[in-house]
C-alpha cells in the first residue's frame, strides 16, 4: 500500500489483533480519539514527525469498535486494508471521494490481492498483466466507469464502499457495500450572509487540517488565478507564515515573450502574489509538444513519465524544497463552488418568477446579455424537453460530441463504445438535482487517481480542500438560488471569500486556459505526428482498438484547414496518445 505520509512503517496493530495497512491522513484527530475513549496513545503514535503512526492507530480503533460503520466515524482521506484474524475477514475501504486509491484483484475460494495501484498487484506475481481493451476505449472517450483499470482483471475500489471478503475453510464469501453517497441537505440558514459565514470557516478549516498534518516544512499548491485555487493558496499562505514556514505556488502560464500579449491567468496570478508576497512562487511555462512523441508513460494509467510534463515538474520542484503535500481546488466546482447550474429553469418551474426576472435583468445591466439571450440559454434550454431542444439547436446531444472519438476507433472496438451509458451530466431545471449528478460522476476519482499515481512518484500526496466532506456536505443542503444572486455564480463562495480572495478574482466571470497557445502548437508539429503514427500503424494491437488512417487523415486534414480547435483533431492525437501506450506496454 503507498503511503501518501513517506512513512513506509505505517502497518499497525489493534488490541484484538487486527491489522491495517493504510494509506491515511485524518482530520480532527483530537475528536476521534475522544470519542473512542483513548487517553494517550503511545510515545510512538504521538510522534509528531510520524503522523502515519498516529493515523493509524486510531483508524484501528474505529474498526475495532465500529467495525463496518468506521469509514463514517474518519474525516480525511484513506485507503484501507484490514484483517480480522479471529473472524478471518479481510475488508478494504476508500475515502468517500476516492481521494486515495486503492485496487484489487479477486480469484473465488484462491486469493485477493490489493494494492495501491494495478502495479503492485502485478508484482505479487498472481495476476498476469493483460490489457482491458474495454476500460481503455472508455477512458478514450473521457468516460471511465467506476472500478474499471487498465489492466483486465483487476478492479479499483469504488469510492464510499468497503469490500469484505471472509474465510471458512476452502469457501469465501465477498461483499461490496456502499457507505456513503452524496445526499441533499436540510436548509439551516436564515440568510446567504450566514451560510457565507459557515462555509468560510470551513473551507479555512479544510486547509489548515491539511496544513497542519504535514512534517515541518513547506507545502505547496497550484495557483491557478481561479477562485478555487487562489483562495486555498492565501488561506493555506497565511496559516504557514503563522507558523514561520511557507507555500510553495505553482502557476501554469505562457512564457513571456517580448511584443506578445498572451490570454492566459497572468493578471489574476499577480493580484494573488501582490497580495500575498511571502509565496514562493514558480511559474511553469509549456513544454514543446514535440516532447510528449518521445516520452514515456505510466504502466498503470499512461501518465506522462517525461521531466518535462507540467506536474511531474510541479511535483519534482517542491520535493526538492521539502514539500510533500500539494493543495488543489480540483472539485470545486463539484462542491464549494458549484456555480447553480440550472437556477433560472429551476425558479421558472417553481413559480419563483420574481426571482427569474431580476436575475435577467442583472445579466443585462452587468454583463450585457440581452434579456433574450439569457432567456432562451438559462430557461428555456433548460426547461424544454430535452429531444426538443436539440431539434431547435438550443442545446446540443452530448453525443455528437463523441462522434470524433468514434472516428478513430477500428471497427472491432465500435461496439465497445456502443455500450456506454453515456454519464456525462446534462443540464436539467433541478439545481440540486445537478449538483448532486456531479458529485456522482465518477471523474473527481479518476482525476485523484492520477494525481495520486504522479505524486507518488516524487514523494507527494495531493489533497483537495474544496472536496472535504464537511464541506461538500454543507453545499449540498444550500438552496438553489442561494448559489446564483445578482447574475453572479458560486455567489456564496464569493461572498465567503472576501478579505481572502483579490477583489480583481472574487468577482470575476471569465477563466483562461493556462496553456492558449498549446493545440496551435501542437498542429505545427504535424508531419513529426504523422511520422509516429506510420510506426505505431505496425503494432497489431494497436490497429485492433484504433484506426490509424482515420487519425492521419484527421491530422492532415486539420493542417490543409488551421483549425486547430477541430474536435476531429483533438480526438486523433488522443488516440495517438493512447496508441503509444499500447506500444510501449503490450505490444510485445
Amino acid at each position: 500500500m503507498l503511503d501518501s505520509d513517506g512513512h513506509p512503517d505505517s502497518l499497525s496493530k489493534g488490541h484484538s489483533g487486527y491489522v491495517l495497512a493504510g494509506d491515511v491522513r485524518l482530520d480532527e484527530r483530537a475528536a476521534l480519539q475522544h470519542e473512542l475513549r483513548v487517553a494517550t496513545l503511545s510515545n510512538a503514535e504521538q510522534d509528531e514527525s510520524n503522523p502515519a503512526k498516529a493515523n493509524a492507530a486510531l483508524t484501528v480503533g474505529a474498526i475495532e469498535r465500529w467495525g463496518e460503520e468506521a469509514p463514517l466515524k474518519l474525516l480525511g482521506d484513506f485507503a484501507l486494508a484490514g484483517w480480522n484474524p479471529q473472524s478471518r475477514e479481510l475488508m478494504l475501504v476508500r475515502d468517500p471521494l476516492g481521494i486515495r486509491p486503492i485496487v484489487y484483484a479477486w480469484q473465488p475460494g484462491k486469493f485477493l490481492a490489493f494494492a495501491s495501484f494495478p502495479i503492485g498487484v502485478h508484482a505479487s506475481g498472481m495476476v498476469p498483466r493483460e490489457l482491458d481493451t474495454t476500460a481503455l476505449i472508455h477512458a478514450f472517450f473521457m468516460q471511465r466507469q467506476p472500478g474499471e483499470t487498465y489492466s483486465a482483471g483487476v478492479k479499483e475500489l469504488i469510492p464510499g464502499h468497503t469490500l469484505r471478503v471472509r474465510w471458512s475453510g476452502s469457501d469465501s464469501v465477498i461483499r461490496l457495500r456502499r457507505y456513503w453517497r452524496p445526499e441533499l441537505g436540510k436548509y439551516r440558514h436564515k440568510s446567504p450572509a450566514e451560510a457565507a459565514a459557515e462555509l468560510r470557516q470551513l473551507i479555512i478549516s479544510a486547509v489548515e487540517s491539511r496544513v497542519e498534518s504535514t512534517e515541518k516544512g513547506s507545502v505547496a499548491a497550484h495557483l491557478s488565478g481561479g477562485l478555487d485555487s487562489s483562495a486555498l493558496a492565501v488561506i493555506a499562505s497565511r496559516k504557514l507564515v503563522s507558523e514561520g514556514r511557507k507555500l510553495l505556488g505553482y502557476s501554469f502560464l505562457m512564457e513571456p515573450q517580448e511584443g506578445v500579449l498572451h490570454d492566459d491567468e497572468s493578471p489574476y496570478v499577480e493580484a494573488v502574489l501582490a497580495q500575498e508576497p511571502q509565496i514562493d512562487w514558480m511559474p511553469i511555462w509549456p513544454p514543446d509538444p514535440i516532447g510528449y512523441l518521445y516520452q514515456h508513460t505510466d504502466i498503470d494509467w499512461g501518465l506522462s513519465l517525461w521531466d518535462r510534463d507540467p506536474e511531474n515538474r510541479v511535483c519534482a520542484d517542491a520535493s526538492a524544497k521539502g514539500a510533500n503535500l500539494i493543495l488543489s481546488g480540483w472539485g470545486g466546482d463539484e462542491g464549494a463552488t458549484f456555480n447553480g447550474r440550472g437556477a433560472l429553469g429551476d425558479a421558472f418551474l417553481r413559480g419563483r418568477w420574481g426571482y427569474c426576472l431580476r436575475e435577467i435583468e442583472a445579466a443585462k445591466h452587468l454583463r450585457g446579455f440581452s434579456r433574450r439571450s439569457t432567456l432562451r440559454s438559462e430557461i428555456f434550454g433548460q426547461v424544454t424537453p430535452l429531444w426538443l431542444t436539440r431539434m431547435l439547436g438550443l442545446r446540443g446531444d452530448i453525443r455528437e460530441l463523441a462522434a470524433s472519438c468514434m472516428a478513430m476507433l477500428a471497427k472491432d472496438s465500435v461496439s465497445a463504445a456502443q455500450d456506454l451509458p453515456w454519464t456525462w451530466t446534462e443540464i436539467t431545471p433541478n439545481v440540486r438535482q445537478n449538483q448532486l449528478n456531479l458529485l456522482r460522476s465518477h471523474h473527481l476519482a479518476v482525476r485523484a487517481t492520477n494525481w495520486a499515481s504522479i505524486g507518488a512518484r516524487y514523494g507527494q500526496a495531493f489533497t483537495f480542500p474544496l472536496l472535504d466532506r464537511r464541506v461538500v456536505e454543507f453545499v449540498l443542503s444550500l438552496p438553489a438560488e442561494w448559489h446564483m444572486r445578482e447574475a453572479r455564480k458560486r455567489r456564496v463562495f464569493r461572498d465567503a471569500m472576501e478579505n481572502i480572495l483579490p477583489e480583481k478574482i472574487r468577482w470575476r466571470f471569465d477563466k483562461m486556459s493556462p496553456f492558449p497557445t498549446a493545440v496551435g502548437t501542437l498542429l505545427k508539429e504535424s508531419p513529426a505526428i504523422l511520422k509516429s503514427a506510420n510506426q505505431l500503424a505496425k503494432v497489431p494491437l494497436v490497429l485492433k482498438i484504433f484506426n490509424i488512417e482515420a487519425a492521419c487523415a484527421a491530422i492532415v486534414s486539420a493542417r490543409k484547414s488551421g483549425e486547430e480547435d477541430s474536435s476531429l483533431f483533438l480526438s486523433a492525437t488522443r488516440a495517438l496518445d493512447m496508441a503509444r501506450y499500447i506500444e510501449e506496454h503490450f505490444a510485445k
